[in-house]
């Protein structure tokens, strides 16, 4: 799981969270899930579940996708855009 999202920066009142949650490359994302799961994928279900702003999406590691969400993740935020000259860590957490 790769981390970001203001509680990772200095903000003295951090308001979101940013997941990536990363697949093993055989991962059947075609299953159905659990309503707990479910509700992990979508916006209102971990609000209301967590009552806390989070984005989480999932990707298989090395993918196109992941690359793209962690190099996301990596830039800073200044103003109201992004920049690809100020770049920053991310947590990763590993099982």
């Amino acid at each position: 799981m790769i981390i970001d999202g203001s509680f990772t920066t200095a903000k003295t009142r951090p308001d979101d969270i940013d997941l990536l949650v990363v697949l093993p490359a055989d991962f059947d994302t075609a299953a159905e899930l659990r309503p707990m799961e479910y509700n992990l994928t979508h916006k209102k279900g971990m609000k209301r579940q967590f009552k806390f702003n989070f984005d989480l999406v999932a990707h298989s590691e090395g993918s196109e996708s992941y690359n793209k969400y962690l190099d996301l993740f990596s830039n800073v935020r200044t103003g109201e855009s992004y920049t690809t000259k100020t770049r920053k860590g991310v947590l990763r957490i590993r099982p």
